[in-house]
């Protein structure tokens, strides 16, 4: 639970959630949250935007780089030789970014993608539709191109699929049992999307406002109250941001009129060869605990050491190496799709994972300010209801991996 103060707009009253987790990146920022942390604790404002460990700011980073390569070559966010405190302690340099067409969807809105470049020849490209990642290129060690996110060629696919291939989901990331959550003592009736439970939400299928600011490429969306069953109307920010020294960050922030819940992440799926599957993708997590689930994928409330089981990823392995079905976690799950606990201190970047392309030799490390990771493997990818992804391929199972930075649940 965080607390929040009131400010007054021309448009009446709303809440600017203040979260225990604060990352915006710069120092001077940082230091007038705590200011209006404090603010608050004094009684100017009591009300609530929850997720048991909820936050106002996430923040994820991300970086590739080759094997070949030192810290300082083709990467994808910070390789932490030191703590990442501060944007202001670094040389940053944002890039330009260009805009073009992604076409019309059914219901007759365009949609535009933003592309962002830097002078390393690395190159991502975002949707307004969903705050989707759409592509990101990686030179390979022998300057190769390679575009290392599934998804689809064209706005159709993103309407039309099932997988949320590069999307921000939300109001709530992961499945509430029976769609159905309790709030300051009321019992809350969210709309079943996933046999009788809710999964993720609309947000990847929902159109953005974008705006092009010195902080990177900015997508914004209000989600009225009652949208979906969840209280109280939301405001909801993402950044994305990449440097020349490959960082791609990602920051989430929410404001809400009223106590409600949210757990916002980003659903890409990696396959840093660019093609097949990732099996043989070598696999590190920073996480000596788990959360158990049970046979529909829902989490059981206990958690439980990575250690002696398949579920232990502390030292660097191929994604593939222990996934035996025969262990009842893995085959509740026809593979990995399971939360990670993090270690996490408040408002800190911290590194929590890296991943190795077998064949590309592209090597991406990845930082959040969130305490806990979901790592899926693909396992129904073939499944999607689009009829192909890109380059007319349909995608194989374990096609690509997602690591989705959230909070904890118990």
């Amino acid at each position: 639970e965080i607390e929040y103060r009131q400010d007054q707009t021309d448009a009446g009253h709303h809440r600017r959630v203040v979260g225990l987790t604060d990352e915006i990146g710069i120092g001077e920022i940082i230091d007038q949250d705590n200011q209006l942390a404090d603010h608050c604790r004094h009684g100017h404002g009591t009300h609530s935007l929850r997720h048991g460990h909820g936050s106002k700011n996430s923040f994820a980073c991300l970086r590739l780089f080759h094997k070949t390569t030192s810290f300082a070559g083709l990467v994808w966010g910070p390789r932490w030789h030191a703590p990442y405190l501060s944007l202001s302690m670094l040389p940053l340099q944002v890039r330009s970014i260009t805009s073009r067409s992604f076409g019309t969807t059914t219901s007759g809105n365009p949609v535009t993608c933003y592309d962002m470049t830097n002078e390393n020849g690395m190159a991502v490209s975002m949707l307004d539709y969903g705050c989707t990642i759409q592509r990101i290129m990686v030179p390979d060690p022998n300057g190769t191109p390679i575009d290392v996110v599934l998804g689809y060629d064209s706005i159709a696919g993103y309407e039309q699929g099932s997988c949320y291939f590069g999307a921000v989901v939300g109001r709530y990331a992961n499945r509430i049992r029976d769609a159905r959550f309790s709030l300051n003592g009321q019992s809350i009736q969210l709309e079943p999307n996933n046999g009788p439970n809710h999964l993720h939400g609309v947000f990847s299928k929902t159109l953005f406002s974008a705006s092009v600011t010195d902080e990177g490429l900015s997508l914004r969306h209000f989600s009225a109250s009652d949208e979906e069953g969840y209280p109280g109307g939301l405001l909801v920010t993402v950044r994305y941001l990449l440097t020349d020294d490959n960082r791609l960050m990602m920051e989430y922030e929410a404001e809400t009129d009223a106590d409600t819940v949210i757990n916002l992440t980003n659903h890409t799926y990696l396959n840093l060869n660019g093609k097949g599957n990732i099996l043989n993708h070598s696999l590190r997590i920073f996480s000596d605990q788990f959360a158990e689930c049970d046979a529909g994928t829902l989490p059981t409330g206990n958690l439980l050491p990575v250690a002696g089981t398949p579920m232990d990823f502390r030292k660097l392995r191929t994604v593939s190496e222990f996934m035996d079905l025969s262990f009842e976690q893995l085959r509740f799950c026809s593979g990995y799709d399971h939360h990670f606990v993090l270690e996490s201190e408040p408002g800190v970047l911290k590194p929590f994972a890296e991943v190795i392309g077998d064949r590309s030799g592209i090597r991406m490390t990845a930082a959040t300010t969130q305490p806990g990771v979901q790592l899926y493997t693909g396992n129904f990818v073939q499944d999607d209801t689009a009829p192909f992804g890109k380059g007319g391929r349909k995608y194989e199972k374990h096609a690509g991996l997602c690591l989705e930075t959230q909070l904890t649940e118990r």
